[in-house]
């Protein structure tokens, strides 16, 4: 089943490129498991892939060294780095973040803050989101996301597009996702907020 998500622009075609870059949220506000969260990057480049987008990592809360040096050991571009106690603070962030960076794709695990925060963002900015996939890509036509994921207790799966313009929100569950191989450390650029 196929079900599309959309507004008058995409239905005008008024739709602009200025949206750019996969970013993926580390909750750490929450005091999630890194290991967990990393699995994230997996459907990032999955999708890199595909799209020829950079990957970048936004970690939002107690941000220690640690974490950073151990985001460098992955293939992204950059890390934004912004340390904040609680969600109203992460939610005030992420507003700023993504009028300044504005990112074609904005993932987060469907454990953590983004479940809670994504659909508030896209409703107030009119943007698209999906939640709880289990697989993601990009439509080759339009450049809108499309996510995989079980209804009905997992005795089915429904395949939706975004079709909306601007900033796509994805939540992802991680339960069966793998972290991608390590590499060796490289040097990033960190931006803190």
């Amino acid at each position: 089943m196929q079900q599309e998500l959309g507004g008058w622009e995409a239905f005008l075609g008024l739709e602009e490129e200025e949206n750019y870059g996969i970013f993926v949220l580390f909750d750490l506000v929450s005091n999630k498991s890194l290991d967990e969260q990393l699995k994230l990057l997996g459907f990032a480049f999955e999708l890199k892939e595909e799209l020829g987008h950079p990957v970048s990592v936004v970690l939002a809360g107690d941000v220690r060294e640690d974490h950073i040096q151990r985001i460098k050991k992955y293939p992204v571009s950059e890390v934004h780095v912004k340390k904040c106690t609680n969600q109203e603070e992460a939610l005030s962030f992420l507003e700023k973040f993504i009028n300044e960076k504005k990112p074609l794709v904005l993932a987060g695990g469907v454990k953590s803050l983004a479940k809670d925060i994504f659909p508030y963002l896209a409703q107030k900015s009119g943007e698209g989101y999906l939640g709880g996939g289990e697989h993601l890509s990009i439509s080759p036509e339009d450049r809108k996301v499309i996510v995989k994921r079980k209804i009905y207790g997992g005795l089915l799966v429904e395949t939706v597009k975004n079709t909306r313009a601007g900033v796509q929100f994805v939540t992802l569950r991680t339960d069966n996702a793998k972290s991608p191989e390590e590499q060796e450390i490289q040097e990033l650029e960190v931006r803190e907020w």
